[in-house]
């Protein structure tokens, strides 16, 4: 069998609290893109069974604030998300051009 595609794997390490902190990070459970013309960041995947998908979540849901914090970018999703004593989080989403509120219990 020939391989058209040969690939050489190199694995990243990481070193210090980084790797710990991204670990701690509570768990939402989608795959999140910023928009490139619009505020927000749209719903690209929903894990089944995790906390957004329990929540209602929805592919094409476009994310706008995570308690009352604009979310444009990752950063500020994580910013948004980063206070862990309340992992309920109110979520304002735009569907099919309606904005609507979600709680989503974060883990």
């Amino acid at each position: 069998m020939r391989m058209l595609f040969p690939f050489q794997y190199q694995v990243a390490e990481c070193e210090g609290d980084e790797q710990d902190q991204s670990m701690n990070r509570p768990y939402l459970g989608c795959s999140l893109r910023s928009m490139i013309d619009k505020a927000g960041m749209i719903v690209l995947l929903v894990n089944t069974e995790s906390p957004g998908w329990q929540a209602g979540l929805k592919i094409g849901d476009i994310i706008l604030e995570i308690d009352g914090v604009k979310v444009n970018n990752i950063n500020d999703y994580y910013a948004a998300i980063a206070n862990t004593q309340n992992k309920l989080k109110v979520f304002k989403l735009l569907r099919n051009g309606e904005e609507r509120i979600f709680e989503v219990s974060l883990k």
